[in-house]
């Protein structure tokens, strides 16, 4: 389990034992819930693994012809909003709308994550790079 997936499932056990002593202690608390939380989430952090060799698999090396095939994708969601980084890709050899698809689908669940744990980031803007191409693959200008 990488950082960010202990990081993510420490942050739910809190929630749901922080919500458990602000309930009336006369109620009791039900385990299934919390055990769902946590399922889950695990759940949701399998799909965002599985998309991203996917998405890692559809991009390939991002070999290009001309720059104009070279493209960038946002890519993850930061809780306080905008993306998390930038993938470079090129039309030349991915289907760019299965692409996008796939990382639609990979920034929504992140999305609904980030909302579903109160999740924090450092919300600093992160720039779109810009692309080159150099001996045929697709570069960033950094």
């Amino acid at each position: 389990m990488n950082f960010l997936s202990k990081l993510t499932l420490l942050m739910i056990v809190f929630v749901g034992v922080s919500l458990a002593l602000t309930i009336n202690p006369n109620e009791k608390v039900n385990p299934r819930l919390l055990e769902n939380a946590v399922n889950n989430e695990q759940s949701n952090q399998a799909n965002l693994k599985k998309l991203k060799k996917e998405i890692d698999r559809e991009i390939g090396k991002p070999r290009a012809k001309r720059l104009n095939q070279c493209r960038v994708i946002a890519f993850g969601a930061k809780a306080c909003g905008g993306p998390k980084t930038y993938l470079i890709y090129s039309t030349f050899q991915t289907n760019e709308n299965k692409l996008k698809r796939l990382v639609d689908r990979y920034n929504s669940i992140e999305e609904k994550i980030n909302k579903e744990t109160d999740a924090m980031s450092d919300c600093m803007f992160i720039e779109e790079p810009k692309v080159s191409l150099v001996n045929g693959m697709c570069k960033t200008n950094s």
